[in-house]
This record gives structure tokens, sequence and C-alpha cells, in this order.
């Protein structure tokens, strides 16, 4: 350095020593400050409390103080300012360096991070990191909570058990079907089993067979004359059953005017009893498909077909039968008689019985001959109130509907009958409606008689007329309404133009009435 002029040398050397020792003190005390933050990075790498050590460091930033050596001007501050040659002592916090070594132990964790920290004032950050490692067993704890939480659900499983007690209550209700009470509905499936509860899932698979003495009617009424007082249901699953003996609905099972027993297919679903199995050692006792004995029976949605001698025949009071088919059946399809049999207490056998929107067709004797095998009958006997309404009988070997000695006025409303004996069976006789000898005063009306082979209508010597009221009919092979005193009085006319008879056999409509034509 080259001296100012106009300075003597004593000056200016004394000037230079000042100077030059306040510049060192401030540059030296800097660097060892900046240099310890660096050293506190590397602390924080080793354990993260050595870090708290390197912290020394941050004291070696004392070395500031140094900077005191700027008063140095004054010339005895200068002296203090040699202090700040002291603080270069901050120097020795640049040992903190040394500490930087510890980044070598944070590879353990971030040690990347310590190699920041080097940066000085970078390694501060490095002292948020530590806490972020607190943090991070703070993050040990959470889990601790979620173990707990487990714990709770522990007791979940318990409430599980409680599920169990669910199962218990099933157990009670199998006590009451044993003991106390008796069930309201019963489900049979070809499929079932009689060893069944019968259950919709678990059905039996007889509806009531009296010789076996097994059957859904025994389920429903235990005893004789115990069914329940407010009715109850057979449900019958779709398919076809095969039993070998008849479907025995007893008169020691009847329902009442107040609760109906029930015998209903399933919604939905079409249940078929094929009675080809049936014993033909005595037809009119075994050979009947379902056999209605007692009273207040509801039968509704079946297919009965095959059977040796009757598809149905009902002898109680009070029962329905509906939206059903009968075919090809030994004797009359459908036939209603008076029960004698050692019970005449229930209903009035017999009587008040409906027979609603039934087809019954193709029912011819079995040994072909077509005597009796009418579509629907009512024949040698009597009761009051039996109504046939909605049904059509087509192509059957000897009449459509016969009521031979009947006693009681019978009701034929809105029916039809078709084609009889067109097959051509020796002892058919071809009538559509014959309303049979017996005090007769039979009561018809809105009735069709289509392309029978005899008569449409004829009273066929009855003791007193029946009556039609728009009774119409066509295409008969001996005309319409029989002569003299076997025709029926009232309106009977013919029906212009004539329908096909495919057109009256059509299907019904969904809600079992019958087809328009």
């Amino acid at each position: 350095m080259t001296k100012p002029s106009g300075l003597t040398t004593a000056s200016w050397m004394f000037a230079f020593a000042v100077l030059f020792g306040a510049c060192a003190g401030s540059e030296v005390g800097g660097t060892g400050s900046g240099t310890g933050n660096g050293g506190t990075t590397g602390g924080a790498g080793t354990t993260g409390s050595a870090g708290t050590t390197g912290s020394a460091g941050t004291t070696g930033s004392a070395g500031t103080t140094g900077s005191g050596g700027s008063v140095g001007p004054t010339g005895s501050a200068g002296t203090t300012g040699s202090a700040g040659t002291t603080g270069s002592a901050g120097t020795t916090g640049s040992a903190g360096t040394t500490g930087s070594a510890g980044t070598t132990g944070s590879a353990g964790t971030t040690g990347s991070a310590g190699t920041t920290g080097s940066a000085g004032t970078t390694g501060a950050a490095g002292r948020g990191g530590t806490v972020g490692s607190a943090g991070t067993t703070g993050s040990a704890g959470t889990t601790g909570a979620a173990g707990r939480g487990g714990t709770t659900g522990t007791a979940g499983t318990t409430g599980t058990a409680g599920t169990t007690g669910t199962a218990g209550t099933t157990g009670t209700a199998g006590t009451g079907g044993t003991t106390t009470t008796v069930p309201n509905e019963i489900w049979v499936a070809p499929t079932g089993a009689d060893t069944n509860p019968g259950t919709m899932a678990s059905p039996m698979k007889t509806v009531c067979d009296t010789v076996n003495k097994v059957g859904a009617c025994y389920k429903l009424c235990p005893s004789s004359y115990s069914c329940p007082a407010a009715g109850a249901t057979i449900w019958m699953r779709g398919g076809t059953y095969t039993y070998t003996n008849k479907i025995d609905i007893g008169a020691i099972r009847p329902g009442s005017a107040s609760g109906n027993m029930n015998l209903f297919a399933a919604s939905g679903e079409k249940p078929v009893f094929d009675a080809s199995g049936l014993p033909t050692d005595n037809l009119t006792s075994t050979g009947i498909a379902l056999h209605i004995k007692g009273s207040y029976w509801h039968v509704k949605g079946l297919e009965i077909k095959n059977a040796p001698y009757n598809c149905i025949k009902v002898e109680g009071g009070g029962n329905t039968v509906e939206n059903t088919q009968v075919h090809n059946c030994g004797n009359t399809g459908l036939t209603i008689s008076a029960y004698g049999g050692e019970d005449m207490s229930v209903g009035t056998p017999g009587s008040n019985n409906l027979i609603l929107n039934v087809d019954s067709y193709n029912n011819i004797a079995i040994n072909g001959d077509g005597e009796d095998s009418d579509g629907f009958g009512a024949k040698k006997s009597g009761g009051k109130g039996n109504v046939f309404r909605g049904c059509r009988a087509w192509y059957n070997a000897d009449d459509g509907f016969d009521v031979y000695g009947w006693t009681d006025p019978i009701t034929f409303d809105n029916c039809w009958a078709i084609d009889s004996n067109r097959r051509g069976a020796p002892n058919g006789d071809g009538n559509g409606f014959k309303m049979g000898k017996g005090p007769g005063k039979h009561v018809l009306t809105n009735d069709i008689a289509l392309n029978n082979t005899k008569y449409g209508y004829t009273n066929n010597g009855a003791d007193a007329t029946s009556n039609c009221t728009n009774c119409r009919g066509c295409g008969n092979g001996s005309g319409l309404n029989d002569s003299g005193s076997r025709a029926l009085s009232g309106s009977v006319t013919n029906l212009s133009p004539c329908p096909s008879s495919s057109a009256l056999e059509a299907a019904r409509k969904s809600d079992g009435s019958l087809p328009s034509f």
C-alpha cells in the first residue's frame, strides 16, 4: 500500500494498523458465525439431540460482537477491536465444521439434508428437520390410537354373538309350531319333502293324503276340526305333481264362512297335477284327482289332468273353484255332488258352491265310450245356491254342461259349451247345455252353445222348464234349442255371425275372464 501524501510515516503506519485490525476482526468473526450455523445442521445429522450441542456454535456468533472493532477509529476502541481478533476464536467455531462430520451420521435419517446444512444458514432448516423427526414419533402415537380402535372392534364381535340370539328366535318359532301355534300358510312343491317344515324355502310335497295321513292339510289342521279360525293357505309352487293317492280335502278339515281354507297356485306359477298314476281299481273313489269333501275351501290357479275318473269333485258347501283347468279326465271334468259320508254338519253339503272361470275339455271315459264324460256336471243329488260363472266346456265326449236329476236350481252365467262329442264317442250325446231330468227350473243367462253335434240347449224331459235370458248359439247339429217340452223357455237366439270354435276356445284374458270374439 502506498503512503498518502501529506502524512508522516509514523501517522500513516498507525492508521494502517488500526484499519487493518478492524477489517480483519470483522471479517473473521462473520465467517465463524456462518460456519457455526452449518455445524448445527451437522449435529442434527448425528442424533438430533447432539444437534443441540451444535448450537454451541451459535454462541460462536458472539464473534459478531467482535465487529465492535468497527469502533476502532476511536483508537482505544481499536484495541477493543483487537478483541475482535479474539473474536476470531469464532474460527474455533469453525470447529463446528467438524460437527459437520456428523453429517456422515445423518446419513441414517436425512444425511443429504446435513450436506445442505454445510451451507450454514440452510443448516438452520436442518434444525427444523430435527423437530420433524420428533413428529415422526408422534405419528407412532397415531398408530397407537388405531390400535385402541381395533380393540373396540373386538367388542363388535361380541355384538355378533347377539345375532346368534336371533337364531334363538327361530327356535321359538319352532316351539310355537309344535305346541301352541298353528301356521297360517304352508308351501308345497314337486321337489319338496313331507319331512320339511313347509316354508317357501323348504316346502312339503303333498297337499293332503288321507291314506297315509301326510301333507300340508295335516300341518295346518293337526287334528279333526282344528283348522285356524281365520283360515289358512296352502301355496302350490309351479311344476308337475305326480301322486299315487288323490288330493283329499276331507270334511273333517273344513274352513268356515269367516275364514276360508285356500289351495292356491303361487303367484306367477303354474302347478300341474298329472293324475295318471292314481289307482283305477275303484274309479268312483280312488280315481278322483282333487276331492273336496270339506266346506269353505277356495281352489285357484291349478291345472289337473288325466284323472281316471273326475278331475275335481266338490261335495261340501260354500266352496270356490277359480281360474282352474281340468282336462283329459275319464269322467266329468268337474262335478258337484252331495257328500254322504260320516259328517253332514259342516256347511251344507253340495250347496252354495261357486265354479268361476274354469275350463273343462277333452274329457272321455277311459274305455272311450263317452258316457258321462261331460265338461261340468251336478247329478242325481241336490243342493241350493250353486253357480257356474264364466266357465267353458269344449271337445268333451258327452255334453258340455249336464245336471241330470239335480233337485235344486243351478245358475249358469256367461258360460260357453263348444264342440261336444266332436270325437264321435259311441255313447256320447253331444248337447251343449242339458238341463237333465228332475225338478229343473235352472237359470241360464248370457250363455253360448256353439258347434255341438246335438242340441245347443235341451230341457231333456225335466219336470219343470229351465229359463234362458240372452242365450245364444249357432252351428249345433240338431239345432239351437230342443223342441216341445224338451226346449228351454226365454230368449234363445241364433248368434250371427257365427264365430269359429277356435275363437271361443282361445286363451283367457289376464284376469281370467273369457276371451273376446
